[in-house]
């Protein structure tokens, strides 16, 4: 779905039935409506970009599931370490889109922060609505169509958190690159594929949730695809609340691997967990996300 090859490796096989039990086990969401006839999920890794991708690519998730989701404090939080790297780098910027900007959250940071003005966009309409109550210029309104209207219009476009959640992430960052004036800057933020997330089975990392994994090496393939050329790609240190969900998830990759079985004691993990963050450890870890810049050539 990103660079057109054909040649692909199956590097794991996933059943629904699994997949639906652990979104009803962790977030009392029903999510067999989203995956209709599909029994089983495959994920393929392509050998020449690397992205990984899940197969079939139409199971992206329903507006009703990402209501329900909404519902969760930790689902849209205000502070996002690549927001933080974000504002810096659109300091010099004067028009600017934001992809996917839910609520308005990054938005207003910076106007408040930065006297920056942003415009986003928005498919979730009840999103947009709490936007347009703060007076937020949020508007519901597809990126293609956007892309047609404002071509070469922006200084820089921004989409945190949303790439892994696209079934065509060529055409979504064709449009990106459409809608940015020659120099401008994408700035993407996303889930590391290569980070603690890999040893987890994290529904949320899945369809109908998210339906590509991204590693840096992917976003540096970017430039042999598209318009733009790399500027810099950043790895989030361990938050301090994903410390139990890091821990958790290395002691039971080792485990798999032949480890004793006791890294799985939950005594353990929380003591190791404890003194990762007592001794500030984690700030040189490698946490869950990855944000990446790139200017419009």
């Amino acid at each position: 779905p990103l660079c057109d090859l054909s040649n692909t490796s199956l590097a794991k096989q996933i059943a629904v039935t699994e997949l639906v039990r652990a979104w009803e086990k962790q977030f009392q969401i029903d999510v067999s409506r989203d995956f209709q006839d599909v029994e089983r999920l495959n994920l393929f890794a392509c050998q020449r970009c690397g992205l990984q991708f899940y197969m079939p690519l139409t199971l992206a998730g329903s507006s009703d599931l990402y209501l329900q989701l909404e519902k969760f404090e930790w689902y849209y939080m205000p502070q996002k370490w690549e927001h933080d790297i974000a504002l810096e780098d659109l300091t010099d910027c004067k028009r600017i889109l934001e992809i996917g900007s839910g609520s308005g959250v990054f938005i207003a940071r910076a106007e408040a922060e930065k006297r920056l003005k942003v415009e986003g966009i928005e498919v979730n309409e009840q999103a947009v609505h709490r936007a347009q109550g703060f007076g937020l210029a949020v508007q519901s309104i597809e990126l293609q169509e956007t892309a047609l209207r404002r071509p070469g219009h922006y200084d820089a476009v921004c989409a945190f958190q949303v790439l892994e959640h696209v079934s065509r992430p060529k055409e979504f960052l064709e449009s990106c690159c459409e809608l940015l004036k020659s120099g401008g800057r994408l700035l993407v933020g996303l889930p590391n594929a290569e980070s603690f997330l890999k040893y987890e089975f994290n529904p949320l990392d899945m369809p109908p949730h998210h339906l590509t994994k991204w590693s840096p090496q992917v976003l540096s393939y970017l430039s042999n695809l598209l318009p733009l050329r790399l500027v810099q790609i950043k790895r989030e240190p361990l938050a301090a609340y994903h410390i139990r969900q890091y821990v958790k998830a290395n002691c039971s990759s080792y485990a798999d691997r032949g480890a004793p079985k006791f890294l799985r004691s939950r005594r353990l993990q929380r003591a190791v967990g404890g003194l990762i963050k007592a001794t500030g450890l984690h700030k040189i870890l490698t946490g869950q996300t990855l944000y990446a810049s790139f200017r419009r050539i």
